[in-house]
């Protein structure tokens, strides 16, 4: 009788998985149970979120315009002259002026190497099930963006791109989520 416990205990825990399995349609991934997939519709492409937790929510969008997660500055508004002296736009001041263009301000010297400073993201490649992958990380945890991007859904090539990220995730949440987009299979 002891034996039999025992092995129908070992049963449930062999059984008992943190994992999820999501099955999305267009993709699948692997997710600790807790998170749960919130449908949104797109235009031109599949969006959705996944809810992680009450504060941290991820976002992908599968489609031809996917994001490359590539981090902007200054929501990408900046003019380099001679290679050295960065512009910024002034916001307030633009909204006082009747004009619909925004007016720069002197911001730092420097050029293209002094605005690396500033980013709060790094990223670097790696293949997941056979695919380019560029996977993105916050310089300082909590503090930036965490996501995956395909440039191509398809070894062919005849795929569309893919990300998914979170903004300012926990560092519980980014270790697990680092570990479920390595789990992202993508359907033909």
């Amino acid at each position: 009788m002891k034996i039999l416990n025992l092995l129908f205990l070992a049963f449930l825990l062999l059984n008992y998985s943190s994992e999820n399995k999501i099955d999305f349609g267009a993709f699948s991934m692997k997710t600790p149970k807790k998170w749960n997939y919130i449908k949104e519709r797109g235009i031109d492409s599949f969006i959705g979120k996944i809810g992680i937790d009450k504060r941290d929510t991820l976002y992908f969008d599968y489609g031809l315009y996917s994001s490359d997660l590539e981090e902007s500055f200054n929501g990408g508004y900046y003019y380099i002259i001679n290679n050295d002296s960065i512009f910024t736009p002034d916001w307030e001041l633009s909204n006082s002026d009747t004009i619909d263009e925004p007016i720069y301000k002197f911001f730092a010297r420097g050029g293209k190497n002094k605005l690396l400073e500033f980013k709060k993201d790094t990223f670097y490649y790696e293949k997941i099930n056979g695919l380019k992958a560029k996977i993105v990380v916050p310089k300082k945890p909590e503090m930036g963006t965490t996501g995956v991007y395909f440039e191509n859904t398809r070894i062919d090539g005849k795929g569309v791109s893919f990300q998914i990220n979170g903004y300012n995730l926990k560092k519980k949440n980014q270790i697990e989520f680092l570990k479920a987009i390595k789990t992202i299979k993508f359907k033909d």
